[in-house]
């Protein structure tokens, strides 16, 4: 039997706009608040740094609030929230070991870096969660969980090590709050280049993406 309802009339369940893409605007809108916030406390006070545990782990749990209200998942709410808890312990001990192994102090500002492991999985997980794979985060055989913005966060933590061996002696240099903060920047401009891209590609025109030779592009 074909129903009266009218078609236009679904639509309205329909979502405005795409998990990635509010995923992104969500990124870049938080990313630009860690930024103005990093500024001003070190405008008053130059040793005051982003890598505080309290402050990481309130980003993490903003962004699994965030998260948990974006995705939309089958199971039940138990089994969502079971995801993002093995999602918060396993990604943050998995980047405590990789900054250990890639030459991170070992017994030295160990504080720190769990603050920072906290840090980069709070910014991983929206992502993530937008993808649909929060599940498969873990799961290493093959990386086509890693989209833009994992990629540019990465490649942001990754570049602000740099200025870590340099002798100028600045409280920022200190391990490992220029990653930290190379992470956000990443985070942050990733996001604001896959919104430029989606608005590119709307207009009719084509936007060259480089992260194509590197990681796999989702498309949700």
């Amino acid at each position: 039997m074909q129903s009266n309802w009218p078609r236009s009339a679904t639509r309205i369940y329909e979502p405005i706009v795409s998990n990635e893409t509010a995923c992104c605007i969500w990124n870049a809108i938080l990313c630009f608040f860690i930024t103005v916030w990093r500024w001003r406390t070190e405008a008053k006070d130059e040793t005051e740094n982003l890598i505080q545990f309290r402050f990481c782990f309130l980003v993490l749990l903003i962004n699994t609030t965030f998260s948990f209200v974006l995705s939309s998942s089958s199971h039940g709410w138990k089994h969502q929230l079971m995801l993002f808890f093995k999602y918060g312990l396993g990604s943050t001990v998995l980047i405590h070991v990789l900054c250990v192994l890639y030459g991170a102090p070992f017994l030295k500002y160990w504080d720190k870096t769990i603050s920072f492991s906290v840090l980069l999985s709070a910014l991983l997980l929206p992502s993530v969660t937008a993808s649909g794979k929060l599940g498969k985060f873990l799961n290493f055989s093959n990386f086509d969980w890693m989209g833009t913005n994992e990629l540019f966060i990465c490649l942001g933590a990754w570049l602000g090590a740099f200025v870590i061996p340099l002798d100028w002696d600045r409280p920022w240099q200190v391990w490992p709050e220029p990653v930290g903060v190379g992470a956000v920047v990443g985070c942050g401009l990733g996001s604001l280049l896959k919104l430029m891209r989606s608005t590119i590609n709307a207009a009719g025109y084509q936007m060259y993406w480089p992260t194509k030779l590197f990681v796999h592009e989702r498309h949700v």
